[in-house]
């Protein structure tokens, strides 16, 4: 997938994401998720929502969803 995020002037081929941090709002039950493309554009995406607990691999499934969002056509 072909991606145009909001702060870049280049358009970025994804290949890998890997998780940097996960900011969790335990009282709103959110989170903000850093995340690393390619191991060199880093960007941070907002709105994770959980019920009573998150794991890693939800984070990375719904990050990887969320750039979805950028995708060029």
């Amino acid at each position: 997938m072909t991606i145009k995020l909001e702060y870049f002037s280049a358009l970025i081929n994804v290949e890998t994401v890997e998780l940097v941090g996960v900011y969790d709002i335990t009282k709103e039950k959110t989170a903000s998720v850093d995340i690393l493309i390619n191991g060199k554009y880093g960007t941070t995406l907002n709105g994770f929502t959980y019920l009573n607990t998150w794991e890693d691999n939800e984070v990375l499934a719904w990050a990887n969803e969320e750039l979805k969002k950028y995708q060029t056509s």
